[in-house]
């Protein structure tokens, strides 16, 4: 047997070509069939189909039917489409999702490693003016042995009757991270300044009978409330509070037949403002 090429099919074909058809034509009704209930009857014929639907004859171009089994494939295809399509973005979305959370997690190290940086860059200020005060002190001291002098009739040693409280008696026992030095509040340096957490122990030498300062909230510190104590011989002196509205303010604590000085400084968390006791000046006893 042997086609033409122009002819779509020929006589001989034509009857397999119909037998196709009628397979799809049979899928289509079985489909359309779930819509209706089953309430369609069909005959068969060469070129066309007649549906009764309802009691009615209903006859159906075998075209037409081809065009919705079409239409009915395409829709199909549109359907995977944009199945693939919302899968597409909701794997988008989970991508930019996972961006967002990498971001968020890269701002908070980076926030953290400024906190620690700007609190290291502190700690070498505080070191570098606690460095200072020492040496500060060293010249005084030495200052001290050379302009001094006894006198010979009366055999007693003219000492001034106030000082630096740290020149005088600096610490010799600390704990935790007590700084002195230079320290800053409400945008003004404090020289003579003692701050941080924690304690330290000063010898008096029952010399003294007054220390005179300013306390207040150090800059760039938190906001709770801290104490600081003065503790003379294990006995408390006096206590005074910080937060985060507190101005700097004078304080005076009696000293007097003290031999040992403990200034202890508390807080109450990484939110605690930290005390600066500035410009602390130490009274002999007259």
């Amino acid at each position: 047997m042997r086609m033409d090429t122009n002819d779509k099919y020929d006589e001989r074909t034509k009857p397999f070509l119909d037998r196709d058809i009628v397979k799809i034509v049979k899928i289509a009704l079985a489909v359309i069939s779930v819509f209706f209930g089953g309430g369609i009857s069909v005959y068969i014929f060469s070129s066309s189909q007649t549906f009764i639907i309802d009691g009615n004859e209903v006859r159906v171009e075998r075209s037409e039917i081809r065009e919705v089994y079409e239409n009915n494939q395409r829709l199909e295809d549109e359907n995977a489409r944009l199945m693939l399509e919302n899968n597409r973005l909701t794997d988008d979305i989970t991508t930019m999702q996972r961006q967002a959370e990498g971001v968020v997690i890269a701002s908070g190290e980076m926030y953290d490693e400024n906190i620690r940086l700007r609190d290291e860059n502190i700690y070498l200020q505080l070191e570098n003016s606690r460095l200072e005060d020492v040496v500060e002190s060293l010249n005084y001291i030495l200052q001290r042995r050379t302009t001094n002098t006894i006198n010979v009739s009366d055999t007693q040693l003219q000492l001034p009757s106030n000082e630096p409280f740290l020149r005088a008696a600096p610490w010799y026992e600390r704990y935790q991270t007590i700084r002195t030095g230079t320290a800053y509040m409400l945008g003004n340096s404090y020289l003579n300044s003692i701050f941080g957490t924690g304690w330290s122990h000063h010898n008096l030498n029952m010399e003294y009978s007054t220390i005179r300062g300013v306390i207040g909230r150090g800059d760039g510190s938190g906001t709770s409330t801290s104490s600081i104590n003065f503790i003379g011989d294990g006995v408390k002196l006096a206590t005074f509070s910080v937060d985060g509205d507190t101005i700097p303010y004078e304080i005076s604590v009696d000293v007097t037949g003290v031999r040992v000085l403990r200034i202890q400084i508390n807080d109450i968390g990484r939110r605690s403002a930290y005390i600066v006791f500035a410009n602390a000046m130490i009274y002999r006893t007259s």
